[in-house]
């Protein structure tokens, strides 16, 4: 087993791991729970949302490092990640384009 596929086990392991906790925390919430928020910020319902988006995102990446992702999107994704982090002159012109 190579490095990667050792780290990709425990990192999918930890994942799993805490998504369990984290539906165990959350089993016992009520509808007014999960839409309270304290001031200034997201309520939780927001919050699981953006945890489950995290994990759609890092999927994908898995699959594209792991070599299973050869569909547009892993595509898209590879590229992506080719132009990351993004550089000063990128995000300025994408930036004055969106002002125009």
């Amino acid at each position: 087993m190579s490095e990667f596929d050792s780290e990709k086990d425990a990192l999918l392991s930890d994942l799993q791991a805490s998504r369990a906790k984290l539906h165990d925390v959350v089993a016992g919430l009520s509808s007014d729970d999960l839409s309270s928020a304290r001031p200034g910020s997201w309520p939780v319902s927001k919050i699981l949302d953006h945890v489950v988006h995290s994990e759609r995102l890092y999927a994908q990446l898995i699959s594209v490092f792991s070599g299973v992702g050869t569909s547009s999107r892993a595509a898209l994704l590879r590229h992506q990640l080719r132009r990351w982090p993004p550089s000063k002159s990128r995000e300025k012109r994408s930036s004055m384009a969106s002002a125009t």
